[in-house]
């Protein structure tokens, strides 16, 4: 009886362990929460004050492209595409939001990229870039131009980042 008893202890303990920690890392999941929310909400007022794009595909889903093919089975993954058309160039950018469950565009930038071409006029410079709605580095968001080369079959491999800031990003889109 009374090694049961002490079982029962133990996990008492244990339960009351799980519990506690439950509830921080719910806390702390309603902290990371409100961030983000406000992280996106920054990122959509920055939006607002650029020039309407010529193009917005929001919920792009880039993965359809590659059904069946021999890359793993991206048919669900989405991202947002804004592309602006310029007299001298073209701007894209992809965004992401903290809710999607996707690859993040970093991983995926070159399947993207491959499946957005057949929607950017080819007879201009294309400038690639990428940006993540809630987050920050030092309180601010970040655009980071892409630059690809062009495998044999015509997709984009082997990307390279370049970090350009917010206002940076704002000069080359006005």
């Amino acid at each position: 009886m009374s090694l049961k008893l002490s079982v029962i202890q133990i996990t008492k303990d244990k339960l009351c362990t799980i519990w506690v920690t439950a509830l921080r890392l719910l806390n702390m999941e309603v902290k990371m929460s409100k961030y983000y929310a406000t992280e996106e909400r920054q990122f959509t007022e920055f939006m607002a004050k650029l020039p309407e794009p010529t193009k917005f595909m929001k919920d792009f889903k880039w993965g359809k492209i590659f059904q069946g093919r021999q890359y793993r089975n991206y048919k669900n993954d989405y991202c947002d595409v804004r592309i602006w058309e310029k007299s001298q160039n073209v701007i894209v950018l992809f965004s992401q939001d903290n809710a999607n469950p996707s690859m993040s565009i970093t991983n995926a930038s070159e399947y993207i990229a491959t499946a957005v071409k057949k929607f950017v006029p080819q007879a201009r410079k294309v400038r690639w870039f990428e940006s993540y709605e809630c987050y920050t580095i030092n309180g601010e968001h970040h655009f980071d131009e892409i630059f690809y080369d062009l495998d044999s079959e015509g997709m984009f491999c082997h990307p390279k980042w370049r970090r350009k800031t917010k206002q940076e990003f704002g000069e080359i889109v006005n």
